[in-house]
């Protein structure tokens, strides 16, 4: 339950689930780091957050296991819903073997680093599973074609999505404590620090923009948690923008950067349904995304965002400074991306995941 796109799924869910209907438990396989949802857990019943520790996350410590497989037998479970691989493997295996009536697997992104036998153990596991669960039309479409799954297995349910009360932070005393110009322009981008998600073409974009003096003013904070951290400390420094480019380490506070966004960037070169877009439309700032299918499930270009060609940096430049240099698109691209999320937040009520549920409980 590190905070992150999958926890905030499955928290999001938690709490919007109609508690009267369903009485929910959390299974967690291994520790969380310090910045976590566990805090924010309070909704659940006393002793309904079941933490197992799987020694070095392996499927081969059968003492855990045996331990999950005797819990989840004692609470004869109605519906059993799994996220990400390790999870998704081992749970719904024992939900298989204990015959639980319901059985979700969710697939968070169109994962084209799937290993061959994760990709035949997600085949297989299917045949036992009620629905694979994915939160865009082009997850599904991709799992189909890769893993070979009947497209009648899944399950459409856009992730629900949060933005705290942004109105009460003071945008210049917030500027004021970052060392950033009030008339500076400010990039936010949100995520993990990992390999996918190639922050390291924002850095390296922003340089070229410094360097060839189109934007003097910019400033670029990337917002998150992960291990390429030290990398992308290594990345700023090589191009030279230490002042400019700002890890910012508050995972926990991350949406709250959306406040002082003047354009809202991703970099990514592959993703699911990316929280950080939709929060990042909700709050009413520009965006500028790759080209990825699950991007254009929701951006159409020059309309309520801007998109360039994943790794790119030179086109990535280019839209930064479009966007910079034109208030009027940037406006009306804020405008539609507002209009967007709005239509987006009606398709994403929890209700009918919940008729979804009893449906297939009472054929």
């Amino acid at each position: 339950m590190n905070i992150g796109g999958a926890p905030s799924v499955v928290f999001e869910q938690l709490r919007r689930i109609d508690k009267t209907k369903f009485e929910l438990f959390l299974l967690t396989l291994y520790p969380s780091k310090k910045a976590n949802f566990f805090s924010r857990l309070s909704f659940l019943e006393p002793n309904h957050d079941i933490r197992f520790f799987l020694k070095q996350r392996s499927l081969f410590d059968l003492g855990t296991v045996f331990r999950i497989f005797r819990w989840m037998k004692k609470e004869q479970f109605d519906v059993a819903y799994t996220h990400l691989f390790l999870a998704n493997v081992l749970v719904r295996l024992l939900a298989i073997l204990l015959r639980v009536p319901v059985i979700f697997s969710f697939e968070h992104s169109a994962y084209t680093n799937k290993k061959r036998y994760q990709r035949i153990i997600d085949r297989l596991l299917a045949i036992g599973t009620t629905r694979i669960v994915v939160s865009t039309p082009s997850v599904a479409t991709f799992t189909v074609a890769s893993e070979h799954i009947p497209k009648k297995k899944f399950m459409i349910v856009p992730n629900p999505i949060s933005l705290p009360d942004l109105g009460h932070i003071d945008r210049g005393a917030f500027r004021r404590r970052l060392g950033i110009p009030e008339t500076a322009c400010i990039i936010v981008s949100l995520g993990r620090f990992s390999e996918e998600k190639r922050q390291e073409d924002i850095v390296a974009a922003v340089a070229s923009l410094i360097q060839e003096k189109r934007i003097p003013d910019i400033w670029a904070l990337l917002v998150g948690h992960g291990s390429r951290e030290h990398s992308l400390r290594l990345a700023i420094e090589k191009n030279n923008v230490q002042e400019r480019c700002l890890l910012v380490v508050e995972p926990e506070k991350a949406k709250e950067y959306l406040r002082i966004a003047d354009l809202f960037v991703i970099s990514s070169e592959r993703e699911g349904q990316c929280m950080a877009l939709y929060e990042a439309l909700m709050a009413g700032v520009p965006v500028i995304a790759p080209r990825l299918n699950t991007i254009e499930d929701v951006i159409i270009d020059r309309v309520n965002g801007l998109l360039f060609s994943p790794r790119d940096v030179r086109e990535l430049a280019s839209a930064i400074d479009l966007l910079y240099h034109d208030r009027d698109t940037r406006r009306s691209l804020a405008q539609e991306g507002k209009k967007t999320i709005s239509d987006y937040a009606e398709k994403s009520d929890i209700k009918k995941f919940e008729q979804g549920i009893c449906a297939l409980l009472n054929p």
